[in-house]
């Protein structure tokens, strides 16, 4: 095998690893036990009252969430409106929420998990739903699968800073979502990456032998 075949073939196996990794091969299904045995710990969590507001509410549908598992990524819409900040300042940001984010992106990303789309809301049109406020952010984040969710929100490391998001929202909505249409994939960047790599590799070859 040739040195070209031989960095196709390494490449082909890189970008095949990123896949296992991002679509979560092999992960399966949630079943009722792997459910119960993640929210033991929110259970835990919520008996020493650290939890949010209605957190039996919060268990419950946790528990739906799992059980109806499909083993498909999806897409959480986060919509937003803050406690005002103190000290004043931009009244589309909370540091308490801000100091969530930073917190808990590392928690995502290490799942697989990265955010989509952030906006900034500009106001509300055609008879709003909510009429105190517009919604002030809207944040889509991708997940893997809803094990990988529900291990996240159950951990240590999540319960530990899920009192800042709890301090910085005035009022939300959270509900996840499966995509019928999306660009907003890794997927085809992975792969032009690794083939620009091949390629300038390749041609580096090539200029060696010419000299």
């Amino acid at each position: 095998m040739n040195r070209a075949k031989r960095l196709t073939a390494v490449l082909a196996i890189v970008y095949l690893l990123f896949l296992a990794w991002y679509d979560g091969w092999g992960q399966g299904t949630l079943s009722k036990a792997e459910v119960e045995a993640y929210l033991a710990n929110f259970d835990q969590f919520a008996a020493n009252g650290n939890a949010a507001a209605d957190p039996a509410g919060i268990r419950r549908e946790l528990e739906q969430f799992g059980l109806d598992d499909d083993g498909k990524e999806f897409f959480m819409l986060n919509l937003n409106t803050y406690q005002p900040s103190v000290g004043g300042g931009d009244a589309r940001y909370n540091q308490d929420y801000a100091a969530y984010g930073r917190a808990s992106l590392p928690l995502i990303l290490s799942r697989a998990g990265h955010p989509i789309f952030f906006a900034q809301g500009i106001q509300s049109l055609f008879n709003p739903r909510y009429e105190e406020e517009p919604w002030q952010q809207v944040i889509l984040v991708r997940y893997r699968s809803r094990r990988d969710f529900i291990a996240m929100v159950t951990s240590d490391a999540y319960l530990e800073i899920a009192g800042l998001r709890s301090a910085g929202i005035k009022f939300d909505e959270v509900f996840p979502t499966h995509a019928m249409f999306s660009v907003a994939s890794p997927r085809l960047f992975i792969a032009l990456l690794l083939a620009v790599i091949g390629l300038t590799i390749h041609f580096i070859w090539r200029g060696s032998r010419k000299s």
